[in-house]
């Protein structure tokens, strides 16, 4: 009898571990392949008017979107949609990397347990002229995904005083 129980709790554990494993391995977390920059806005993207870069593209953005600027460098609120598949609330990082610099800019995603996109907007400094960025969802790897690989994404930003077309736009 007791070893039927020991059985019992035993194979209830397991199928518990197996449970919570099969719902960690169905998450995976990407963002759209985009950077949005918000001017002053600092909680969303206007997905209609604010200009956009996407990846591996380049685009020519005046610094008239600026938050401010110091001598040869400005910061300008770049927003990213953060998405992911799964159930259950998840709260991870998104880092945007600025290769001239090595400078590092994070912000937070939380999400709530039925969410599949987020919009994150943080200020990041960039410096007149070329601007290589990185951004990456997850970049400690914290959470377990169906797919590490689609983490991460490329853009460049020329960024100068005068005014861009409004064709330039990727």
């Amino acid at each position: 009898m007791k070893s039927t129980r020991v059985f019992i709790v035993s194979g209830s554990l397991m199928l518990l571990f197996l449970a919570v494993n099969t719902l960690h391995a169905q998450t995976d977390l990407n963002t759209r392949k985009a950077l949005y920059f918000t001017g002053t806005k600092t909680d969303s993207i206007d997905l209609k008017n604010d200009v956009y870069v996407a990846n591996g593209a380049t685009l020519n953005l005046s610094a008239e979107l600026r938050v401010s600027c110091e001598q040869n460098e400005c910061v300008f609120n770049v927003g990213i949609i953060a998405t992911r598949t799964g159930t259950g609330a998840l709260s991870t990082e998104v880092v945007v990397q600025v290769a001239k610099s090595g400078e590092k800019f994070t912000k937070t995603v939380e999400f709530g347990a039925n969410e599949k996109f987020k919009q994150v907007v943080l200020p990041v400094k960039l410096n007149l002229g070329k601007n290589q960025l990185s951004i990456t969802i997850d970049p400690g790897k914290t959470t377990p995904e169906t797919d590490e690989i689609n983490n991460s994404f490329s853009a460049t930003v020329m960024v100068n005083w005068k005014r861009a077309n409004p064709g330039d736009k990727n």
